[in-house]
């Protein structure tokens, strides 16, 4: 289950906003995210009067997420839903859209899913092991995508149920 703050609930979260928000651009999304100060994009912030860190809305992070959604087409770069983000805000099908928006992307980016499952095999099969982290994944067959961005939809898809991986985010396999 995807904790509280994740990326998996980010983008419902995003999606539940942009069905009801009507914007006229992505900044418009942003900020109206942003003027909702919803927990889920709370960060701790430092605050130099009092010499502490206090959670606090990160405009940074709802920008992240609202690329994300519109990298994976759940969003249009206008702000608005896009069919398949429509489709995905019904709980039932969310995951199964994500997951397959996320095979799409990184097809697009030339990884073949095949290809990560034999590295997976053939690093698990190795004397000794290799584990075949997300780390791992990206520099044997993934560096045409920025590694921050792999990361991210990796753990995003073990999310969906589209990659199965341990707590320590070793994959052990990923659904074509």
């Amino acid at each position: 289950m995807p904790a509280k703050r994740s990326l998996y609930r980010k983008i419902q979260e995003v999606l539940d906003s942009a069905k009801s928000v009507r914007a006229a651009s992505r900044a418009d999304l942003v900020q109206a995210i942003t003027d909702s100060n919803n927990e889920i994009f709370h960060t701790l912030q430092y605050n130099a009067r009092l010499d502490k860190f206090e959670p606090g809305i990160s405009k940074r992070v709802v920008k992240q997420t609202v690329a994300t959604c519109i990298l994976l087409d759940l969003i249009s770069g206008d702000g608005r839903l896009t069919d398949t983000g429509s489709s995905a805000l019904r709980k039932a099908h969310f995951e199964g859209i994500v997951a397959k928006q996320i095979r799409a992307h990184l097809s697009f980016q030339g990884l073949d899913v095949e290809k990560l499952n034999r590295v997976i095999a053939k690093n698990l099969r190795a004397e000794p092991p290799v584990m075949p982290t997300c780390a791992v994944l990206w520099e044997a067959y993934g560096e045409s995508i920025p590694y921050g961005r792999f990361a991210r939809l990796l753990t995003l898809l073990a999310h969906c149920g589209g990659a199965q991986s341990s707590q320590r985010k070793i994959y052990l396999h990923i659904a074509a």
